[in-house]
């Protein structure tokens, strides 16, 4: 026999064995991946442990007291119809997380590192919430995703993905708040000159930090245990003082309080620097590298508050820089 008729001759044996395995289950419907219908094919009668994926998933918004609180909102899989009259396995739902770092593209497989956030859902769950925790970094993108799971089919389970989450938040570089001395300052005092550049994760509105006349107010409490208000609120009036772009807590400072009335201030994207005027020369200050920043009422281009949750997520930073 020749090589061409041996060929032909092992083709049509190959279609006389998937004509015999249709024959015999009197199916056709699927591949020879058929086997693995949990993954790829929940019209399939070998589809008894295919578990239906969430679907209509929504975007997720910020809010909460801290603008830290993000919400979700889907269909669960356990609505989801099953062809062949097959049972719908869906028992439960878990949400998901991943810290996507500087990438706003969140990856749609289990491989990327997604971990269990909070507790188990209820397979009739269509909506949750969720504070992120401190196991991911505040400033990054954050990526969900809503998982189906079951009691009936485990280990079988199958998700869906959320687009990109980014909480406004007052760090970028590493640092949220650094400190200079300016041409006229005093090296290692509070004083008319300093330098306070905040950086931002998100494009700051230039409208939410108020000015008047052009200048904001900073104001300066000191007594050895330090606060520093931008955008004070309340006239320098004392420590529970309102403020609008943020509080530098922390430092040791040996004056007592101060109003640099007429600071100015100016907005570049991400970058607002702050340089303080209307004071004189205070007391000196240190723990410029320990203390703590925690945003105010600014909110980002995108009218997205700043965070300033203390908890999980931790949205205040230690601030860097000398005088």
């Amino acid at each position: 026999m020749t090589a061409r008729a041996r060929n032909r001759a092992a083709a049509v044996a190959v279609l006389l064995l998937v004509a015999g395995l249709v024959v015999a289950t009197g199916n056709a419907t699927g591949t020879f991946a058929t086997f693995i219908a949990q993954d790829n094919n929940q019209a399939s009668t070998f589809s008894s442990s295919w578990i239906a994926p969430p679907t209509s998933l929504g975007t997720p918004s910020i809010g909460g007291a801290a603008h830290a609180t993000v919400s979700f909102a889907w269909t669960s899989g356990a609505s989801f119809t099953m062809p062949n009259s097959n049972p719908n396995l869906v028992t439960g739902q878990q949400l998901l997380i991943h810290d996507n770092g500087a990438s706003s593209t969140c990856p749609t497989s289990y491989a990327s590192g997604f971990a269990n956030e909070g507790s188990a859902l209820g397979s009739a769950a269509t909506s949750t919430t969720d504070n992120p925790p401190n196991s991911v970094t505040a400033s990054d993108y954050l990526c969900y995703a809503m998982e189906s799971t079951s009691t009936t089919a485990s280990p079988w389970t199958s998700a869906a993905f959320f687009s990109a989450v980014l909480l406004f938040v007052p760090v970028a570089n590493g640092s949220p708040a650094t400190f200079q001395k300016g041409s006229s300052g005093h090296a290692g005092t509070l004083t008319a000159g300093n330098i306070i550049t905040i950086n931002f994760n998100q494009n700051v509105l230039a409208s939410s930090i108020p000015v008047s006349g052009g200048h904001i107010d900073v104001c300066a409490v000191g007594g050895g245990s330090g606060l520093l208000f931008l955008g004070d609120s309340n006239n320098c009036n004392n420590s529970s003082d309102g403020y609008s772009l943020g509080k530098i807590s922390g430092l040791t400072y040996s004056g007592g309080k101060q109003n640099f009335n007429n600071s100015t201030v100016s907005v570049s994207g991400s970058v607002v620097t702050v340089t303080l005027a209307g004071g004189g020369q205070t007391g000196t200050v240190t723990g410029l590298t320990t203390a703590t920043f925690v945003a105010g009422t600014v909110t980002s281009t995108g009218s997205l508050a700043a965070c300033t949750s203390t908890s999980a997520p931790t949205c205040t930073f230690t601030t860097s820089g000398s005088l």
